[in-house]
C-alpha cells in the first residue's frame, strides 16, 4: 500500500502537490484532516485511553476528543474524492461509536444482572464478550468503513505525519518536488529521511 511521510513544514505551508491523494488525478481542493495524539510524556493519559477503550467507551471518547493534541493536514483531493471522508466520518461517529458504546454498556448491565443472581459463569461470559465487541468494532472500522481511504498517523517523536493508502502518483509528485528542493529547502524532507540511508523510505508502489 503506497505511503509517504510529510513534514510539519510541508503541511503547515501547504506544500503538498496538487495531486489527489486518493486517485492521483489533478487536485482541486485541500481537505483538512485531524490527527490526534498524545506526547510520549503523557503516559497516564495514554493508559487511561487504553483502559477506556477496553472497559468504558465514554471515558475513551472523552479523553480522545478533549485531551488529545491535534494537528491538521490539508490533503489535496480532486472534486470526485473531496468528500470521501464525509460518509466515513458519519458512519464512524453517528453509528459505529454509539453502537459500540451501547453494546459495551449493555454487556456490563447483563454482567451485573447475572452477578446479582449469583450466576458467576454467565457473568464472566458477558464480561469476556466486551473485548470481543471491541475486536468486531475494529474489524468493521478497518475492513468496511475506512477500507480504501487515505489514513493519517503522526510519526513517533516528531510532528511528521504518515499518509497511508495514498495513490502512487501522489507519492511520486512529492518525491519529485523534494528532489527539486533538496538543496534549497531541506526542511521538506522528514527528519528520519535526512540521511542517505532513508532517501528511499517512501513507498510509491
Amino acid at each position: 500500500m503506497p505511503a509517504v511521510t510529510v513534514t510539519a513544514y510541508e503541511y503547515e505551508n501547504d506544500l503538498l502537490p496538487m495531486v489527489c491523494g486518493k486517485c492521483g488525478r489533478p487536485a482541486e481542493v485541500h481537505v483538512a484532516r485531524p490527527v490526534r495524539f498524545f506526547e510520549e510524556r503523557e503516559g497516564l493519559k495514554t493508559a487511561a485511553l487504553v483502559g477506556g477503550l477496553i472497559f468504558f467507551p465514554p471515558l475513551f471518547l472523552l479523553i480522545a476528543y478533549r485531551y488529545a493534541e491535534e494537528i491538521r493536514v490539508r490533503v489535496p483531493m480532486c472534486e470526485t474524492h473531496q468528500n470521501d471522508w464525509r460518509w466515513r466520518d458519519r458512519a464512524t461517529y453517528c453509528f459505529l461509536m454509539p453502537t459500540w458504546t451501547l453494546t459495551v454498556l449493555l454487556l456490563y448491565g447483563v454482567c451485573i444482572m447475572y452477578l446479582i443472581k449469583g450466576d458467576e459463569e454467565n457473568a464472566a461470559a458477558a464480561f469476556i464478550a466486551v473485548p470481543a465487541a471491541i475486536v468486531v468494532v475494529a474489524l468493521i472500522e478497518n475492513l468496511v468503513i475506512h477500507y480504501g481511504t487515505v489514513r493519517l498517523l503522526k510519526e513517533d517523536k516528531t510532528t511528521d505525519v504518515r499518509l497511508r493508502g495514498v495513490h502512487a502518483d501522489f507519492v511520486a509528485a512529492i518525491a519529485e518536488e523534494r528532489a527539486r528542493d533538496r538543496v534549497d529547502n531541506p526542511k521538506r524532507r522528514p527528519i528520519r529521511q535526512r540521511d542517505m540511508r532513508d532517501d528511499f523510505d517512501d513507498e510509491p508502489s
